[in-house]
């Protein structure tokens, strides 16, 4: 999120940073989505949320979408996601303190996900929906 800053010739300049993070889909969905083009193409790998260094396992406090299809029996029609965020418009977010994401390349240091992830983030439900991450 990003407030106090103007939109001018296309782009938001000015202002500051108050959150930045990440969210997450239910593996199911996010394996329904990847079955459809152009996703079908992608060669790279998914990564489940079980074996994700960001994703901490909390639900929607921790970023996991609510995601419903727009079209029931036509999951090529898109979903709609939803999720309740609580932000600080007073805060400014240096981005620093998290990263990572997904699992690390064959050799690579393995170790607990970084702190500084929100968690305090109200909650509407802790109810799967789908997300992919590549």
């Amino acid at each position: 999120m990003h407030t106090g800053g103007e939109k001018a010739d296309g782009t938001y300049e000015g202002g500051k940073v108050n959150f930045t993070g990440q969210f997450f889909f239910d593996d199911d969905i996010a394996a329904e989505v990847q079955a459809l083009e152009p996703y079908s193409k992608h060669t790279g790998s998914y990564t489940k949320l079980a074996d994700d260094m960001v994703y901490d396992g909390g639900g929607a406090s921790s970023g996991l979408l609510t995601l419903k299809p727009v079209h029931k029996k036509d999951p090529s029609k898109g979903f709609k996601g939803s999720i309740i965020l609580g932000i600080d418009p007073d805060a400014e977010s240096t981005g620093a303190g998290s990263g990572g994401g997904g699992t690390p390349p064959s050799g690579a240091p393995t170790g607990t996900p970084p702190s500084g992830a929100p968690s305090d983030a109200p909650s509407d439900s802790a109810s799967p929906s789908a997300s992919a991450s590549s």
